[in-house]
């Protein structure tokens, strides 16, 4: 599972939240995404390695802030394992704020709307048919 988390600003500060794996929070508190509702993520970062071998992120960056990601699992042996694909969705804010479609590895570009600043992430992986 992609282990990430988000940092948002508090008190003038970037902090970084709770480390989340795939759709859990690493502190229980029972969270399916990276984030708080309502409040700009100023940077975003997923655990090397948690992506699979050759996996990789992309953050679409607009005035500082990540407005839209996009993500892509490497499966290291899909012939014993079966392919898996990242599966994740971002949440952004603005006037018609809203959680975007599920997107699977970089086929449509990544999450997002392109616009406004996103304020949660949900990445995680599943199976796919190659």
């Amino acid at each position: 599972m992609p282990r990430y988390r988000a940092a948002v600003m508090v008190d003038g500060k970037k902090t970084w939240l709770d480390w989340m794996e795939g759709l859990y929070c690493t502190d229980g508190c029972g969270d399916t995404f990276a984030g708080i509702e309502g409040i700009g993520i100023v940077d975003f970062e997923i655990e090397p390695g948690s992506l699979g071998p050759d996996g990789w992120y992309e953050k679409n960056m607009r005035n500082g802030a990540p407005i839209g990601l996009t993500v892509y699992y490497d499966t290291p042996d899909p012939s014993s394992t079966g392919y898996y694909a990242a599966y994740y969705r971002v949440h952004w804010m603005g006037d018609e704020s809203d959680w975007g479609k599920w997107e699977y590895d970089d086929d449509d570009d990544g999450a997002g709307n392109d616009c406004d600043q996103i304020d949660m992430a949900e990445p995680t992986i599943c199976p796919c048919e190659a």
